[in-house]
């Protein structure tokens, strides 16, 4: 991997290395959820904390299941 800057690296490399969509961690970053700093138009994102994540990260796909108070079976 090719880091811009030395101990730092891009969504796109973070996205392939945890195995998400680059549109993810790019929301991450912007919501404050990564420390990341914003370079121009690329997001840099500490290799130590993405080393440390990859360890327990597990990326799920589509939003939280919810579960129902009630069916209309149950009304009846």
């Amino acid at each position: 991997m090719g880091s811009v800057i030395e101990g730092y690296m891009t969504s796109a490399e973070v996205a392939t290395a945890l195995g998400v969509r680059q549109d993810t961690i790019t929301r991450m970053a912007r919501e404050g959820r990564l420390p990341a700093e914003k370079v121009a138009k690329t997001w840099l994102i500490p290799r130590w904390f993405v080393e440390d994540m990859a360890k327990s990260y597990e990326g799920h796909r589509g939003r939280p299941r919810r579960k129902r108070k009630y069916t209309r079976r149950m009304q009846q």
